[in-house]
């Protein structure tokens, strides 16, 4: 059970007739009236009340889709034109569904004569018992199917000498009708779901015990008949409530703002006290940090100088076996120039354009090379071989030069390092 729904006592009600459940400790009863059900209204404040078949008015119809107070506002409208009484004799309310197509969504709009929920009220009333909710006790044929595993399902349940045919499709209750004990429920299930235009759907029979719509009232889609003058009373009593609330609020607010006000002067009164001696503060910290930063940007350019000065990113004699290996089977090199930060040049021969091309989609697709380019590949004969004679060129990562010597702006000269373009293994 729901918390929202936490209501054990369970009734259903037709004028004339009603009976009741208590499903916390399966105590049930049925009579003529509420006043004469006994001992199972005793204690309780609150019942969900199922309202019989015989009396309610169902319809299913497509409409936009709309706020809930909109759509009531619409359905009201047009409720003449959906049940056989005017509109002002009825009380109604309604479940939109996801269900869409181009006409709109699906919406189940269920009514009772207005007569009949002010008997129901007034047999609560003289029993000491508020409804939580009232609404037709067909709409728990749709939990039934549910537990039976099926959102679509024909749900056929006993229902006071008659037997009573529910059509659920997609979840949600779209047809009910009673027919006479004993009639043909084959003939009678056909006709049906012909008249529900829902087409073949399995059959499920309700029981009287846990599985029947009464046990599972609290279980049903949220709905509820109310009166159209309860409503707009209930309307103007919340709209009192949010008036009342809002006042409240409002004052309170006011009373915040003001010692807020308050309180916000003394703070800027002794902020404003200290504020020129933190500003002198703030102005040779500002000056201190300002030499700081200086002297630490140069000393970062003096390390990353250093860093790629002495700590190259691979030998020379990495980037030569490299190239080696990642030349195709078929093919050797001729040449190769490998200098600190010069370009890599390889010469080679293949015996195929397609083996040039390889070699230098390797090279282009390794992270130790950038900017690989095919400077030529040509044809030639080897004796009576044709071969394609290539060059390629690239930029080895991390082959820098040293970095130029600072200048020197006193007497005495440094001395200086070795030829950037010394041919050794290693780059910066």
């Amino acid at each position: 059970m729901s918390k929202k729904d936490a209501v054990p006592l369970h009734i259903e009600w037709t004028p004339g007739w009603v009976r009741a459940v208590n499903i916390a400790t399966g105590d049930h009863a049925e009579a003529v009236t509420l006043k004469k059900l006994g001992q199972i209204t005793i204690g309780q404040k609150e019942a969900i009340v199922g309202v019989g078949r015989k009396i309610v008015f169902l319809k299913a119809v497509r409409l936009p889709k709309a706020l809930p107070d909109d759509l009531r506002r619409i359905i009201a409208v047009q409720l003449g034109q959906f049940f056989p009484l005017a509109a002002d004799q009825l009380s109604f309310d309604f479940i939109q569904t996801s269900n869409q197509n181009q006409d709109g969504f699906l919406t189940i709009i269920g009514a009772i004569r207005a007569d009949d929920l002010r008997l129901l009220q007034s047999e609560l009333k003289e029993v000491g018992l508020t409804a939580r909710r009232v609404l037709p006790i067909s709409l728990a044929a749709s939990v039934i199917a549910a537990k039976s595993g099926n959102v679509d399902a024909l749900i056929i349940e006993e229902d006071r000498g008659d037997i009573a045919l529910d059509v659920v499709v997609g979840s949600f209750l779209r047809f009910s009708r009673l027919t006479p004990a004993g009639s043909d429920l084959e003939i009678e299930s056909k006709r049906t779901l012909a008249a529900a235009n829902a087409g073949e759907l399995p059959v499920v029979r309700a029981g009287n015990s846990s599985g029947s719509t009464l046990h599972l009232l609290h279980e049903a889609p949220t709905f509820d008949f109310e009166l159209a003058e309860s409503r707009v009373l209930h309307e103007k009593q919340r709209i009192g409530a949010r008036t009342r609330v809002a006042a409240l609020l409002t004052l309170i607010a006011l009373g915040l703002v003001a010692y807020l006000l308050l309180q916000r002067q003394q703070e800027i009164t002794q902020v404003q006290s200290a504020e020129s001696a933190q500003i002198k503060s703030e102005a040779r910290l500002k000056t201190m940090e300002s030499d700081r930063s200086t002297t630490a940007s140069h000393l970062d350019l003096l390390q990353t100088d250093l860093h790629r000065a002495f700590t190259p990113a691979q030998q020379l004699s990495d980037v030569s076996a490299y190239v080696s290996d990642s030349l195709p089977s078929g093919s050797w090199l001729t040449g190769l120039t490998v200098e600190r930060a010069k370009q890599l040049q390889v010469r080679g021969t293949a015996m195929s354009a397609d083996q040039v091309a390889t070699f230098v989609d390797t090279l282009g697709s390794s992270p130790r090379f950038a900017n690989v380019k095919l400077i030529f590949a040509n044809s030639a004969l080897i004796g009576t071989n044709q071969v394609i004679q290539f060059n390629v060129s690239a930029d080895c990562v991390g082959n820098l030069s040293m970095p130029a010597p600072a200048k020197d702006t006193g007497n005495v000269q440094t001395a200086s390092s070795s030829s950037p373009d010394e041919n050794t293994e290693g780059g910066g």
